[in-house]
């Protein structure tokens, strides 16, 4: 089976007209035309998993597809009942509790014919496939894809007709996945917005090099995630935009000195116009998924609850109408352009390997938690626990940033950070939490004559320093196991590192 990918000026007439010079009689076989909307997680489960979700619609039915063959592997539902059977626990199992979110929307046009001639039977089928983003914007991209194909016997002629067409057409061989091609075209990243190998750092790479990736992954990760956020498809997609922006902001931190001044500084203004837009929205996120999950554990009044969630909301409409301006405003794509072209100076440090100065960098940041770590995790004030975390966050994304370029060690590491850094999170989330609270208290008064919602308030407050006190506690156990994983980490980096102060690259 051969699949030839058509370009504009080559269509159903032209590819009748090639196949009668040929010498093939063609006989119509059949003419189909469905719609679909691809399905998947925000972090691609589906697709990780080696399968498509898609939906013909209200009432219509729902398949899953094998992604590298396009066979459907399981259709289901109709009448607006989707999930049921055996393949509802795998979609379940398979997602993980994400929510379903639309990817794309595609239209597809089908035509089969049969060809005869040199003794052979050839099948020939011709696919349109048109495809936009959901949501507002109806940008279309269009694939059309030949698919030349014969049984065992004509398996032979099959490959030299495809051969004729793709010669004396100038027809091209189709890139594999014509769903992913149809993405690209249309300016989407596939689902959970893999990274690029492209865009990942070599061993080989200089610094200067890397530098390129470093800021060009980000950019696209923004990019990726920015139409999922404007549409309110899923917090995840808010989320990893925000994250985006944070790591960029750490690889402007990283190679300060190396970035023109005036330049690393319009980069930092607009990263912090952006990322307060994107935390005020994320902060109210967190704290309306806290709320949900420890309401059932208080005993307050169903009303004060209503009106507790009615004025977060409130508040969160006004911060993403705010957000939603600011991705439509021309600044983001000139931000997210202008970190695909980051401009560095002519100095001889860029030229060296990426891994030896990655190294140092990373040494730096392990030694600066390891300053903090030789005092009893029970000590540090909150406030401290906070700076610690960002301290966490700046060495992992360091190792994120090089760790195609030093291997499993790195990796590992990367796993424990995301260990702590997720403890201190919560341990954070609950503290903001606490905070928001008692603003909320102070707020309403004391003497406001509204029990009901001053005991709600008040019970929430005791769950969330009980939440913290946990947390903190977690962290205390966990705090011993840090010290060991910084050495062999610090051991592992600077196997590619040159000697001296590390302190003095970071």
């Amino acid at each position: 089976m051969s699949e030839l990918l058509l370009g504009r000026g080559f269509g159903e007439a032209q590819l009748l007209a090639a196949l009668g010079v040929a010498g093939y009689e063609v006989q119509p076989e059949t003419r189909a035309e469905d719609a679909w909307t691809y399905l998947d997680t925000q972090d691609g489960a589906l697709l990780g998993a080696g399968l498509r979700l898609r939906s013909a619609g209200a009432g219509g039915a729902w398949q899953l597809v094998a992604a590298d063959a396009g066979a459907v592997v399981g259709e289901f539902g109709g009448d607006g009942l989707p999930l049921d059977g055996g393949l509802a626990e795998r979609l379940q199992e398979i997602a993980g509790g994400r929510l379903l979110v639309p990817v794309v929307h595609a239209r597809r046009l089908a035509q089969t014919w049969t060809a005869v001639g040199h003794g052979a039977t050839v099948r020939l089928a011709l696919e349109e496939w048109a495809f936009h983003p959901p949501g507002p914007g109806r940008r279309q991209a269009r694939v059309r894809v030949l698919t030349v194909s014969g049984d065992e016997g004509a398996a032979r002629e099959a490959g030299i007709l495809a051969t004729t067409l793709r010669d004396l057409h100038g027809l091209r061989v189709a890139p594999g996945d014509h769903f992913s091609a149809g993405l690209a075209r249309v300016g989407l990243a596939s689902p959970g917005a893999p990274t690029p190998d492209a865009l990942k750092v070599a061993a080989g790479d200089s610094l200067g090099t890397a530098a390129g990736k470093i800021f060009a992954r980000q950019a696209f990760k923004m990019a990726a995630n920015a139409a999922g956020t404007r549409a309110d498809l899923d917090p995840e997609y808010l989320h990893d935009l925000r994250v985006a922006t944070r790591r960029t902001r750490a690889a402007l931190r990283l190679y300060r000195g190396l970035i023109p001044v005036r330049r690393a500084a319009a980069l930092q203004r607009e990263l912090s116009w952006l990322g307060r837009l994107l935390g005020e929205v994320r902060d109210l996120d967190v704290f309306l998924a806290r709320l949900a999950a420890h309401l059932p554990r208080v005993q307050g009044v169903a009303t004060a609850a209503d009106r507790l969630f009615a004025r977060l909301l409130e508040r969160r409409a006004a911060a993403r109408h705010n957000l939603v301006t600011a991705l439509d405003d021309p600044r983001f794509p000139a931000l997210v352009g202008a970190l695909g072209a980051v401009p560095l100076k002519r100095l001889r440090v860029l030229r060296e390997p990426a891994g030896v100065i990655g190294g140092q960098w990373i040494a730096a940041a392990a030694k600066r938690i390891r300053r903090v770590g030789e005092r009893p995790a029970a000590e540090l004030r909150p406030e401290e626990l906070h700076r610690l975390r960002i301290r966490f966050k700046r060495l992992r994304y360091a190792c994120e940033f090089f760790a195609e370029a030093f291997g499993d060690e790195v990796e590992e590491t990367i796993r424990t950070l995301v260990e702590f850094q997720d403890t201190l999170g919560r341990h954070q989330d609950a503290v903001v939490a606490r905070v928001a609270l008692e603003r909320l208290v102070a707020e309403v008064g004391v003497g406001s004559g509204d029990p009901a919602w001053l005991l709600t308030l008040g019970a929430l407050l005791q769950v969330e320093r009980e939440e913290a006190s946990r947390e903190r506690a977690a962290f205390v156990e966990a705090w011993a196991r840090l010290p060991k994983r910084l050495r062999r980490l610090r051991r592992s980096v600077a196997a590619t590192a040159p000697a001296g102060d590390p302190d003095a690259s970071g």
